[in-house]
């Protein structure tokens, strides 16, 4: 079963120049926590810098990620992401320490080398590696290979495949995969982007191909077009009984949390993946409306009654 890792705070920091205060950042992990998301990657980890660098990344402090990732709870796993070559060996204690229970690293090729001291002082800190390709449509096959062997020879505990640029196809990430597949065997992940409005659709590819963890943000709020969102591919686990989200709480979280950045329109998208979900008809989905009254709220309420109706088998996390 794949395992789902929320980036709505990292890659979504892009989009709000990495805003987010520890009050806003612990009230959303709360909700993902209860929705049962068992891994949250809080945000950038870059010591002695935490003003924006030309990426317009911005480095959190180590006493407010340490703040956010105790607002983690019903066993969802806190993860950093660092460049490489950015943190010291007793940054890492100190990241385990403060309750982090993981941390990724950016792979561009021109950084690989400098990768092992990293890989090496997390494990000594006790904190499971994911290394991500970054910008893998860049890459001929040839090429990309090469990298994940390179990759793999620093044995990760995941290697992911990021579609930084948004760019890819779904027949690009079946064929990708299964090549992978074939010559290294760490656990692969995926992050995909939806510049082409393909994030949803390379996703069910990479899971048929047998990835074990797959990124989403709240919304799809992230960088360029945006990532795969949380709440479409949660849904989609549990009408497929593959996986038991409590939807209610990711809602609350993207309409409550996320609406200045999200815009008005989310609301209305909300409605309109939990309408097709659960497969309702014009006429079905129009008396609801009027059942709800003026109020959005109240029509994503009923057609998440509407969806557990359907998915009877649904087994929340109680």
């Amino acid at each position: 079963m794949v395992r789902l890792l929320d980036v709505t705070l990292r890659d979504g920091g892009y989009v709000n120049g990495f805003s987010f205060s520890v009050k806003e950042s612990c009230e959303i992990v709360h909700l993902l926590s209860q929705s049962g998301i068992p891994l949250v990657e809080i945000g950038y980890f870059i010591p002695g810098r935490t003003a924006p660098d030309d990426l317009g990344r911005k480095g959190y402090t180590l006493d407010h990620l340490a703040e956010v990732a105790a607002c983690c709870h019903r066993g969802t796993s806190p993860v950093v992401m660092i460049p490489p070559g950015a943190a010291a060996r007793a940054d890492y204690l100190a990241l385990a320490q403060a309750g982090i229970k993981g941390v990724r690293f950016p792979a561009p090729p021109a950084k690989i080398g400098m990768l092992a001291a990293d890989v090496d002082s997390a494990r000594n800190a006790g904190l499971p590696v994911f290394l991500n390709l970054i910008r893998v449509s860049e890459y001929s096959m040839e090429e990309l290979v090469n990298l994940c062997i390179r990759l793999a020879s620093l044995n990760p505990d995941w290697l992911y495949l990021a579609d930084s640029n948004g760019a890819l196809f779904p027949d690009q990430v079946r064929d990708i995969i299964q090549t992978l597949k074939t010559v290294i065997e760490i656990p692969l992940g995926f992050h995909p982007h939806n510049g082409l409005s393909l994030a949803f659709a390379n996703s069910i590819t990479a899971m048929g191909e047998g990835i074990s963890i797959l990124d989403g943000s709240l919304g799809g709020m992230g960088k360029g077009g945006g990532n795969l969102s949380l709440e479409m591919i949660a849904l989609y686990l549990n009408s497929r009984q593959e996986g038991f989200f409590d939807p209610r709480p990711l809602l609350q979280a993207s309409c409550n949390h996320l609406s200045p950045w999200l815009g008005e329109t989310w609301p209305k998208r909300l409605q309109e993946i939990l309408s097709a979900i659960t497969n309702l008809d014009l006429q079905t989905l129009i008396y609801l409306k009027q059942e709800a009254g003026d109020d959005p709220g109240n029509l994503v309420a009923a057609l998440v009654e509407r969806f557990e109706q359907k998915h009877c088998k649904l087994n929340v996390r109680a």
